[in-house]
């Protein structure tokens, strides 16, 4: 089944590389181990988000991990994060579910 929906494979693709970086980063957690997850993996899990949130500005300070991490609510939302995003924090998490008490 796929609820009626129906992906571009490019986008297919995209969503795959997402998880598997976001999976990628979550099983290093805060250790410095390697490898690490490639620049153009997360470069395309931050498109795939900014893609998700539409026309917003995004927090992070244009770190793509950390933009990533938040969105997925695997790291929490700091006030200027949820100032600067706006409406867009109703959309959050996306891509998982919030253990990090967004």
């Amino acid at each position: 089944m796929t609820q009626g929906l129906v992906l571009a494979l490019s986008d297919f693709f995209a969503t795959l590389i997402t998880e598997a970086f976001l999976h990628h980063v979550d099983l290093l957690g805060n250790r410095s181990v390697h490898p690490r997850p490639s620049d153009s993996a997360m470069d395309v899990a931050v498109t795939t988000i900014t893609g998700l949130l539409g026309d917003t500005e995004l927090p992070a300070n244009g770190d793509g991990r950390e933009l990533s991490l938040k969105c997925a609510g695997r790291m929490a939302l700091t006030e200027s994060d949820r100032r600067l995003l706006g409406p867009a924090t109703a959309a959050l998490p996306m891509l998982g579910t919030s253990t990090s008490g967004n």
